[in-house]
């Protein structure tokens, strides 16, 4: 047997391949298609399938080799010599693949006739490839800042098992997701599909910084299996200083401006929203001023030594918790 590299080569360029490996012969002559499509078949599932080859050329053939365009296929022929207007039976036992996999494969049955020439029979297999209960999306992902509205997400369940269902069964290992279904039209191939939209929920879900993370599993009563989706939400700071962390060469630090950026649509009346609390004792002044529509932090340090740190604690009126601006002063003592 033959394999090509490539699990899904088209049937054309295994022909290709035949036409190469058999170019010392004078001419080749090519079948029509033999197809069979398996339909939606469960992962890593067995099939076979058996085909009856018909020797019409007018000329004794002997078989020479298969060309397959994937090791999941394991031909056998019943004979390798057919006489005029005889047939073989041509069996092909076919192991599907991964989840989520729309296959197609080949295989060439290569015979040679008396005088010379090929003799090319090609089979084609197809097959989709499906878990008895599938989902499109194993992922969730929201990126918000603190207070912004998020909109829902959603994913689609399908049931491509032998029976019906009432419906999937939804279970989170949280309490600040909320989790709708509702039928909607199948998916093709599959007997029914439904869409689960999720939204999170809760006091302090959208009102705290952090990565919040979930999971969502996904089953049915009558079937074994599962599927999970992994669910991430993620909540920066509304109001951002930037740089949020200050490292100066040098053996003091003395003054210097920060840039106040706000994510939120709200925005500060003026300067008096934001101040300083719980500020390191080095700090000598700090106020923030508004300057073109922008905002700023002026700071003014104590002299101190190299190595020496501190912080600025900045909270910002309506925009959420308080947020931390870290210095370092990097030198020789």
């Amino acid at each position: 047997m033959i394999y090509s590299s490539n699990s899904t080569v088209a049937l054309n360029l295994i022909l290709c391949v035949l036409v190469a490996l058999g170019c010392g012969r004078t001419q080749s002559t090519v079948s029509q298609c033999h197809d069979h499509d398996f339909g939606v078949v469960a992962p890593d599932s067995r099939h076979e399938k058996s085909f009856l080859v018909r020797n019409e050329t007018g000329s004794t053939v002997r078989f020479e080799r298969f060309v397959l365009s994937c090791n999941c296929l394991t031909p056998k022929i019943s004979w390798r010599t057919i006489q005029p207007n005889k047939s073989a039976t041509v069996r092909v036992p076919f192991h599907a693949g991964k989840v989520g996999s729309d296959v197609s494969v080949s295989v060439v049955c290569n015979f040679v006739k008396e005088d010379g020439q090929e003799w090319v029979v090609p089979i084609r297999l197809s097959a989709k490839v499906r878990s008895p209960i599938t989902v499109d999306s194993h992922e969730i992902v929201w990126s918000a800042y603190v207070g912004q509205k998020l909109e829902p997400a959603s994913f689609k369940i399908s049931n491509f098992s032998d029976d019906f269902w009432g419906h999937p069964r939804i279970k989170t290992n949280v309490d600040w997701l909320e989790l709708s279904l509702s039928a909607i039209e199948p998916e093709a191939d599959a007997k029914q599909s439904w869409r689960c939209d999720v939204e999170p929920m809760g006091k302090g879900v959208r009102d705290e910084p952090g990565l919040r993370r979930a999971n969502i599993e996904v089953g049915a009563e009558s079937i074994s299996g599962i599927e999970n989706i992994d669910v991430k939400l993620s909540v920066d700071h509304s109001v951002v200083v930037i740089p949020d962390s200050i490292f100066q060469y040098g053996e003091t630090l003395r003054k210097g401006t920060l840039k106040i950026a706000i994510r939120s649509p709200k925005r500060p009346t003026g300067p008096e929203d934001f101040r300083l609390i719980g500020c390191d004792n080095r700090i000598l002044s700090a106020k923030v001023r508004k300057s073109d529509g922008e905002y700023y932090l002026d700071y003014e340090v104590l002299e101190c030594e190299a190595d020496a740190d501190g912080r600025f604690v900045l909270e910002a009126t309506g925009y959420g918790p308080p947020i931390n601006v870290s210095y370092q002063i990097i030198g020789k003592r």
